[in-house]
């Protein structure tokens, strides 16, 4: 099972397109998508939906009542416990959660756990950890997650 991961999109009118192309590039393939929060707008869920099926939470910023602030989401050998914030996550655990995913923070991460993979894939637009925007694209077979980051392609130096 491929699983797309975001967070923080932060969209408020002023982008032209919901989910950027690279975005799009990125996810092409994946048979789910996780968004981990503050979307703000259900434009983007809707465009992520074209892409593959999306289960989302509701972030700080977000006033998109219909979602939850945590979900659990049955993935290949076990399931993801999703929040917003790592402690949501962590709270929303229960046993046979192999994968954490939250956002909040903007600065992407992959931590291991015996047992158990942390995942923060950033923020899609407004990146806080010096790095480019990102999403992460996650590979799960029988409960075992190897997950990579991807990065909104940078113009090149001179």
């Amino acid at each position: 099972m491929k699983i797309g991961l975001i967070s923080d999109t932060h969209l408020n009118g002023d982008h032209p397109i919901a989910v950027p192309n690279w975005v799009r590039q990125a996810f092409a393939g994946v048979d789910l998508i996780i968004h981990a929060g503050d979307i703000e707008v259900d434009e983007v869920l809707e465009e992520l939906g074209l892409i593959a099926p999306v289960q989302a939470v509701r972030g700080n910023v977000d006033w998109l009542d219909h979602l939850p602030v945590s979900r659990l989401v049955p993935i290949d050998g076990g399931f993801a416990a999703v929040a917003h914030r790592l402690a949501d996550a962590r709270r929303a655990w229960r046993p046979g959660v192999i994968l954490l995913v939250h956002g909040h923070t903007h600065a992407g991460e992959i931590v291991e756990e015996p047992g158990l993979t942390i995942i923060n894939p950033g923020s899609a637009r407004k990146p806080r950890d010096g790095r480019p925007p990102s999403v992460v694209v996650a590979e799960v077979v029988a409960g075992q997650i190897r997950a990579e980051f991807k990065f909104k392609p940078q113009p090149a130096d001179g």
